[in-house]
């Protein structure tokens, strides 16, 4: 079976997507069919997508909470890949050599989120770069929108941020204002933030289903 067949296979094996239902494949299921059809540069990006994960769950880690299985490692790994500096990029260990306590680590996370998507800027093209890009605005002006509600400083919020860039200092230059305000692409945000604000979890779904 040629590659196109077995990409075709894939795509249409693939349930809908729904927030409303549990999926007829399990995580499990598409992780094998991803290694059986998918080429190893492809099966590369798709690890990208999951490390992403894995960064993420090391700040469950030190709040000795459970972590997301959707990663590359599993908690015994996760351990492993701290304590020999393994599987992850310079940039992680550059942080925990930066931060030694815990308390530290977990104070100044968002640092190692933003030192994240810098490194998918500078390495990644085409799909993971669009994806990852959107996934960092999208926090951005989730940070910005929460900080106006809490009246918090935004350029201590985005002390890790490049404040050249673009995007941030759009952000930057409404620290004065009364509220913010989210570029064109991002107002939907806004609406779905002010309406569930008190309700976290249903802010997270509103927010997914906006993105389908």
């Amino acid at each position: 079976m040629n590659r196109f067949m077995k990409y075709y296979y894939l795509a249409t094996a693939l349930p809908t997507i729904s927030l409303k239902a549990k999926p007829d494949v399990s995580f499990e299921e598409l992780k094998f069919m991803l290694k059986l059809n998918l080429s190893d540069s492809d099966l590369e990006k798709a690890k990208i997508f999951k490390k992403f994960i894995d960064v993420t769950n090391l700040r469950l880690f030190w709040l000795n909470k459970e972590i997301d299985p959707r990663g590359n490692l599993n908690i015994a790994e996760l351990e492993d890949a701290i304590l020999i500096k393994d599987f992850f990029d310079d940039f992680v260990f550059d942080f925990l050599d930066r931060y030694e306590k815990t308390e530290d680590r977990l104070k100044y996370f968002s640092f190692l989120i933003a030192s994240f998507f810098n490194n998918i800027k500078a390495t990644q093209k085409d799909f993971l770069e669009f994806y990852f890009k959107f996934e960092r605005e999208l926090r951005l002006v989730a940070t910005a929108l929460r900080a106006k509600k809490l009246n918090r400083d935004i350029l201590k919020e985005l002390q890790f941020e490049d404040p050249t860039d673009d995007f941030v200092a759009y952000i930057l230059a409404q620290k004065g204002k009364d509220s913010f305000e989210p570029p064109h692409e991002y107002r939907k945000v806004k609406k779905i933030y002010k309406k569930h604000i008190n309700d976290p979890k249903k802010l997270y779904l509103e927010l997914l289903e906006s993105m389908k």
